[in-house]
C-alpha cells in the first residue's frame, strides 16, 4: 500500500509539472535577423527628429520583452515626453485612463499599417492617448505622451514601441 500511495504521489507531481512547466512564449514571436540598415527602414523613431533617448530594454532581452513584446524597444523618458508615429497608418486601438504607477494596466496606441503590420506604443501616461480609433496619422505626428503605466519594471518614465507584423 505504501509503495502504490509513493508511485501515486510520484505520479500527480509530474503530471503537475509537466502540465504547469513553461511555454516557450517566443515560438510565435521569434526574433528576427535585422536585414536592413536603419537609413532603409520603414520605420523612424517614435520621438521628434533632433531628440535622444536611452534604450533601457531592447527587442529579444527577455523579462517584459518576451512573447507578444518580443520586438519592443523601451526608451527612459521624463512622463509627458512627446511620442511620435514611427510610421504612417491608422490608429487601430487606443486605450487611456490608467494612472502613472499602476502596474496591472497600460494607456497604449496601436497603428496599423498599409502593408498590416502594426505598430503598439505603450506605457504611455494618464491623459497621454493624443489620438482616437480610426484617426489617420503621418509618420513624425504627435500621438502621445510618454509615461509609467503598465509593466515598466519599476522605471518611473518609460515608452515602449514594438513593431508587430500583425496582432494575430
Amino acid at each position: 500500500m505504501k509503495k502504490q500511495f509513493k508511485h501515486l504521489i510520484i505520479y500527480c507531481f509530474l503530471i503537475l509539472f509537466f502540465s504547469c512547466s513553461k511555454k516557450d512564449p517566443d515560438k510565435n514571436y521569434p526574433c528576427l535577423q535585422i536585414t536592413t540598415s536603419w537609413e532603409n527602414s520603414n520605420y523612424v523613431l517614435p520621438y521628434p527628429i533632433g531628440k535622444s533617448y536611452y534604450v533601457n530594454q531592447a527587442n529579444c532581452s527577455g523579462y517584459g520583452h518576451s512573447g507578444f513584446w518580443n520586438h519592443g524597444y523601451d526608451f527612459t523618458m521624463q512622463i509627458g515626453t512627446i511620442i511620435t508615429a514611427a510610421r504612417s497608418g491608422t490608429v487601430g486601438w487606443a486605450n487611456d485612463g490608467c494612472p502613472d504607477g499602476t502596474v496591472s494596466c497600460t494607456n497604449l496606441i496601436t497603428i496599423i499599417h498599409e502593408d498590416g503590420t502594426v505598430a503598439v506604443y505603450s506605457h504611455l501616461t494618464n491623459g497621454g492617448v493624443l489620438v482616437k480609433s480610426g484617426d489617420l496619422v503621418e509618420v513624425g505626428d504627435t500621438i502621445g505622451k510618454s509615461g509609467n503605466t503598465g509593466n515598466t519594471g519599476g522605471l518611473s518614465r518609460t515608452s515602449t514601441f514594438v513593431p508587430l507584423r500583425s496582432l494575430k
